[in-house]
């Protein structure tokens, strides 16, 4: 029934095509115009291919760029390019960047505003960054900004760039052939008018959205508006969440640093702004869970990142350019040590059942004084506890400490005493008590160990030691064991730390680690040596 019902119809439509002729012409030449310009575009991939990858590389200073093809859609003035390959000259191999398609094409909907201007979509992006390779870039002299990345992503498509998209984005960064990779990966991008075609009074006006899975059940959301037109540099504005981050993962890139992270977990919120005028990090929560993290001191290193960020974060907004706020940072059940590899030998202090709680901390002026409390077990025996209150956007380091720090075995810390006082003992407690107020660049205050059933020398422990250090350690010992025969057992020594700042401009972390270096040569030390001596 279907055919006869065409046959019947087709003498109709026979006779309206005869009716209309030039209807029929126009279709056929549109038909053959399409085809032939799909000849063209076929015949101008290659010589397309070859010229992009020349531009691509002309923009770029320190890094080459190989396009595997190149498809043009003339139809909807489109351009694909399929299998980029991105090499550091300095470090070739491996890549550092893979890029299966690259999908360029008229937006369309911006034409309604008057504006024409593209779509740019990068299709699986793989970044595999080498420490080698990072460690060039850092060397090298030329910025990574002044490269001519943003450049050459222009070179990309005629039109200028008005949405980008990344689309199943992997980051990974090898620390060396024995670690396990950091990645970052499922990592999405959407940035939207970029060129500002439907505001340009909002100092923010491109929506951008960044979503990611990072480490097993680890993810990243990045919510907020930029200005990439901005000058000298594009501007940035987000809300920006962390769940379930593991450090213990995160270690190889921690090391960079000087931490340790052995486990624990970590979840933030907050908001980052980047702008010419000002940089800001506020973050309304901090969690860290089960965290076990030594930080490792070594002066030799060419740069300590850490204790230049803590001196960062700790010194007024207006001389670091850099805001810093946390509304509450909490670290629960966690173990924290210092490592000091500089010392002979190395010694390492830590706390462990840590229970941290940070309230209101900024360095930004005006802000509202914060406060710390802190419960933990030194050496993994001394029961310590912390209060302190602060204001670190002072014009002068200002805050007033309470410390205390319960009997805690004293041979737990016996690389320290081979550090600084070339013995060791073999039983007995110490104890640490500190009261500190630092305003207006005074400090007054002191520091009080207590040492107790002091041994200083036991020949199984100190069998290997040579004779001179048995020697040493004998006297103190026997000198120690006159001392037990008295009625108090127990020497407390006390030293004020009342005075002023030599330097009023020392940032808050900078007075802190001088006091407590102060109280360690200038009281514990030489405490020590008086408990031994008598």
């Amino acid at each position: 029934m279907a055919r006869l019902d065409i046959r019947r119809r087709s003498p109709a439509l026979r006779r309206r095509v005869r009716r209309h002729p030039i209807l029929a012409i126009a279709a056929g030449i549109l038909v053959l115009l399409i085809a032939a310009a799909y000849v063209v575009a076929y015949r101008l991939d290659e010589p397309i291919r070859r010229e992009m990858e020349q531009r691509l590389n002309a923009s770029l200073e320190g890094y080459g760029v190989a396009i595997g093809a190149a498809d043009f859609h003339p139809l909807g003035f489109g351009l694909d390019l399929e299998d980029l390959v991105v090499v550091q000259k300095a470090a070739p191999d491996p890549p550092v960047a893979r890029i299966d398609e690259i999908e360029a094409s008229v937006q369309w909907r911006a034409l309604v505003s008057g504006a024409l201007v593209a779509d740019v979509a990068l299709v699986r992006p793989v970044l595999r960054v080498t420490r080698r390779q990072a460690a060039r870039e850092v060397e090298d002299p030329v910025p990574i900004e002044e490269r001519g990345w943003q450049e050459a992503v222009q070179e990309v498509y005629p039109l200028e760039i008005n949405e980008l998209r990344v689309v199943d984005g992997d980051v990974t960064y090898v620390a060396g052939p024995e670690a396990d990779p950091v990645r970052v990966e499922w990592l999405s991008l959407v940035a939207r008018d970029i060129r500002n075609v439907r505001t340009d009074d909002d100092p923010y006006p491109s929506p951008i959205a960044l979503h990611a899975r990072t480490l097993g059940d680890a993810r990243i959301d990045v919510e907020g508006a930029a200005d990439f037109l901005a000058v000298p540099h594009p501007t940035v504005r987000a809300d920006v969440r962390i769940a379930h981050l593991d450090l213990g993962r995160i270690a190889p890139l921690a090391r960079e640093v000087g931490l340790e992270p052995r486990a624990g977990t970590v979840a933030a919120r907050g908001r980052v702004e980047y702008a010419a005028e000002r940089q800001v990090v506020a973050l309304e929560e901090v969690t860290l869970h089960g965290l076990d993290v030594d930080y490792r001191r070594d002066p030799a290193a060419r740069v300590d990142l850490v204790e230049a960020a803590a001196e960062g974060a700790t010194t007024p907004a207006r001389a670091s350019e850099t805001v810093v706020r946390i509304g509450h940072l909490e670290i629960a059940d966690g173990t924290v040590g210092l490592v000091d590899v500089a010392a002979d030998p190395a010694y390492r202090l830590f706390l462990t059942d840590l229970d941290l709680s940070v309230r209101r901390f900024s360095n930004e002026r005006g802000a509202p004084p914060g406060e710390a409390e802190l419960d933990g077990r030194f050496m993994g025996s001394g029961d310590t506890h912390a209060v302190a209150h602060f204001t670190p956007a002072a014009a002068r380091a200002d805050f007033d400490l309470a410390l205390e720090i319960g009997p805690t075995q004293l041979q737990t810390m016996n690389d320290l005493w081979r550090a600084y006082g070339n013995f060791d003992v073999a039983g007995g407690t110490f104890a640490f008590y500190s009261a500190l107020d630092v305003e207006d660049g005074r400090i007054d205050g002191y520091v009080k160990p207590i040492f107790s059933g002091l041994d200083v020398y036991d020949r199984e422990q100190d069998r290997e030691d040579n004779l001179f250090v048995q020697a040493y350690e004998s006297l103190l010992g026997g000198i120690a064991s006159l001392l037990e025969n008295r009625p108090r057992d127990t020497v407390a020594t006390e030293t004020d730390l009342s005075g002023s700042i030599e330097n009023p401009e020392t940032s808050t972390l900078q007075v802190v680690v001088g006091l407590v270096r102060h109280a360690f040569f200038q009281a514990i030390l030489p405490g020590l040596e008086r408990r031994g001596a008598g």
